[in-house]
């Protein structure tokens, strides 16, 4: 099994992940290179101001294997950002949601539903379960959510998307040795939010459900979506890992930071 290091700039390590804000993740795995709901502004209406910058160029995340999109809400299925990207790369999305993207010149739109698998260059690519609400807008219900799970036969990357206590977890993590969870910990204020989002206890209380060896917390600091302050998420997580016994799991990163994924032989 893989295990995580701190924050390196060798460029000689094939697997690791960078947090880009958000939801947004490169995932370099296998030798293949995997974006995650791309957002590289501000998202549109009276949530769209956006608190910290994209810490890079849509150029330099080139060339990609695939984009991943979690679900179509404006800060994950943002049209701008993905609009900037190569209309040849394939796109993973769930049910329903392929107008949204089809329309914007994307070649290949691949589907999958919970538990639907996809072997894509030497990685397999698996929906998984999510705790959320579906649809663009409030009035459409029917363009499904879910987080992606990446694995090769070195390591295991689990994507959470956007979500709440996914009564799921448990299978997840006894299904996979899961070695590195992309977990949100923002947008749970007021308490009603955490149907669909994840306070810093809820994904400290998802990292042990999936049995993860480590996670890196996203889904905070970009966009205020719900009444914490900016910086709360962070520090209440770290807060919380050191009481539970799981700090040395939790890797904070800030926008351009990574963390790499290692084989067990290195």
């Amino acid at each position: 099994m893989a295990s995580c290091l701190p924050k390196t700039a060798s460029s000689s390590m094939p697997n690791r992940v960078t947090y880009l804000g958000h939801a947004t993740n490169l995932i370099e795995l296998g030798g293949q290179r995997f974006l995650t709901d791309p957002i590289f502004g501000r998202i549109l209406g009276v949530l769209g101001r956006r608190y910290r910058p994209f810490p890079a160029t849509p150029a330099t995340l080139r060339p990609l294997s695939a984009i991943l999109l979690s679900h179509a809400h404006y800060d994950h299925l943002d049209t701008a950002s993905l609009r900037q990207l190569d209309l040849r790369t394939p796109v993973v999305v769930q049910p329903y949601t392929v107008p949204f993207v089809r329309r914007l010149g994307f070649e290949t739109i691949h589907t999958l539903d919970w538990w639907q698998s996809l072997a894509l260059n030497g990685v397999t690519i698996t929906a998984t379960p999510a705790a959320h609400w579906p649809g663009r807008l409030p009035w459409s219900r029917r363009t499904g959510y879910a987080g992606y799970m990446l694995e090769t036969a070195e390591a295991t990357v689990f994507f959470a998307g956007d979500t709440g206590a996914c009564r799921e977890y448990p299978q997840v993590g006894t299904r996979w040795q899961i070695d590195l969870a992309l977990i949100p910990i923002g947008a749970y204020n007021p308490d009603a939010f955490r149907v669909n989002h994840l306070s810093p206890e809820d994904a400290l209380v998802a990292l042990e459900q999936l049995q993860a060896r480590c996670m890196i917390p996203i889904h905070w600091g970009v966009f205020r979506l719900s009444r914490e302050p900016m910086d709360e998420p962070p520090q209440r997580l770290l807060h919380a890992a050191a009481q539970r016994g799981l700090a040395e799991r939790v890797h904070l990163l800030q926008p351009g930071e990574h963390l790499a994924v290692l084989a067990s032989s290195s």
